[in-house]
């Protein structure tokens, strides 16, 4: 079944992919566009909204496919504060260290990680998942 579903997957969605691109990249703000949120924004003529001026309309920032039921959706939701790519940390520190900080983050595996936050929540979660272990059951009943 891999053999049939995986090459007809890739195809869909690298032509997602490339109408996603070709809508970013005809949309006034570019990577800045606002998500569709809905029909609504279609309709309601307000071109503050993702009611794109462009000539590809819409602008969704995800689409999710499902093929059992041929059927796509898009997708919006704000931006997460610890994320690699686009959080206000990454950003800020993109747009004062410009290709400084592109080589630190390509010098060090962990620099981005760290300024995003990322870094620190997974040891957080290291902590309460080590902290949330019964270590003392069943070791002297087993050894026994």
């Amino acid at each position: 079944m891999c053999t049939v579903t995986r090459p007809g997957v890739a195809l869909l969605a690298a032509a997602l992919a490339v109408e996603l691109l070709s809508s970013v990249l005809q949309h006034p703000l570019k990577a800045l566009a606002p998500p569709y949120k809905g029909e609504e924004d279609v309709d309601s003529g307000d071109q503050s909204s993702s009611n794109d001026p462009t000539a590809l309309s819409i602008t969704p920032h995800q689409i999710r496919g499902f093929l059992h039921k041929f059927d796509a959706m898009k997708i919006w939701g704000p931006s997460y504060d610890k994320c690699s790519a686009c959080s206000e940390k990454v950003v800020e520190h993109w747009k004062n260290d410009g290709w400084e900080f592109v080589k630190k983050a390509l010098n060090d595996p962990e620099y981005v990680s760290e300024i995003s936050g990322l870094a620190e929540l997974q040891r957080q979660a290291q902590e309460l998942e080590l902290g949330s272990m019964d270590w003392t059951s069943g070791s002297e009943e087993e050894i026994n």
